[in-house]
């Protein structure tokens, strides 16, 4: 494939990917946080869905490196976090 007349692709800034990552794993390490404060109700299943949304991502990466899977299983364990919010809030 090759790219159009007139396309442009830029350089990744990876001084700002790094940032990004930075951004990302603080907010998720406060989303943690604030869950896990939490009391937990019977029957709550976050630790158990997250674990099986980690699974599920190495195993996406450690066979044929699978990124489309990868990053649903991500978004996914996100999800986790924002249903177990929302019902404690």
């Amino acid at each position: 494939m090759y790219p159009q007349r007139g396309t442009f692709v830029s350089l990744i800034d990876m001084k700002a990917v790094e940032l990004i990552l930075f951004i990302r794993e603080s907010v998720e390490q406060e989303a943690t946080r604030l869950c896990s404060s939490r009391p937990r109700r019977s029957g709550d299943r976050m630790g158990e869905n997250m674990k099986a949304c980690i699974e599920r991502q190495r195993a996406a990466i450690s066979e044929n490196i699978d990124m489309d899977v990868f990053m649903r299983w991500t978004t996914n364990f996100m999800a986790v976090f924002w249903r177990q919010w929302e019902r404690k809030t």
